[in-house]
């Protein structure tokens, strides 16, 4: 069981259509980009953060010690994207494409207004191969925070190297691309929100 300050639960939405900014901390609304060549529109429906099999936000960044001794669990924290494919309007088939194949994703990472905590540097290219056929919907497990990121985020905090009780919010953002199979470009982005900090995740 995971407990915190901020034990709420969280579904991250998707980005404006063309690449368009944050609606709110909840997520925003649309699709992504390359609807118009490819007649395909590419969208994350949601992207639900989870760890140690619970879905949650709250991101631990401190591996405590149990009442038994034992450490307790400490993992990367993934989140499990739903992504669709759906005929943009009057596109047909054929000759669009019957799939949708996404290589790779970016994660970048911003601290909320009011909120003053390290800089978390962008994940750079992670490549994964993520089929989605048209007209349907492919779920795939995908990395949002790993232990080395969490690790360097304890180090940064004033230099101290250990948590100082404040729990900070910070803006996530996904970028998928993709390529249909004539080869035009493909986008979905997707935000919503983390809470880091100090949280208790032993089993008694």
């Amino acid at each position: 069981m995971i407990k915190g300050s901020f034990g709420l639960m969280l579904l991250f939405g998707l980005a404006a259509c063309g690449g368009g900014g944050d609606t709110g901390a909840g997520g925003g609304g649309g699709c992504g980009g390359g609807a118009g060549v490819a007649g395909i529109v590419l969208c994350a429906d949601s992207v639900a953060p989870k760890y140690n099999g619970v879905l949650t936000p709250s991101v631990d960044i401190v591996q405590n010690l149990c009442t038994d001794g034992t450490p307790e669990p400490y993992f990367d924290h993934q989140a499990t994207v739903t992504i669709t494919a759906t005929l943009a309007t009057g596109a047909t088939i054929p000759p669009v494409s019957p799939t949708v194949t996404i290589t790779r994703y970016v994660i970048d990472y911003t601290a909320n207004p009011g909120v003053v905590g390290p800089t978390i540097q962008s994940t750079g290219n992670l490549f994964d191969t993520i089929t989605v056929a048209v007209g349907g919907s492919t779920s795939r497990d995908v990395q949002l925070m790993t232990t080395q990121q969490k690790e360097r985020f304890l180090l940064d905090l004033a230099g101290a190297g250990a948590f100082d009780g404040i729990f900070r919010s910070y803006a996530v953002t996904y970028t998928f691309y993709g390529q249909d199979q004539f080869g035009n470009n493909l986008t979905a982005r997707g935000f919503g929100q983390v809470v880091i900090g100090n949280y208790q995740n032993c089993a008694t």
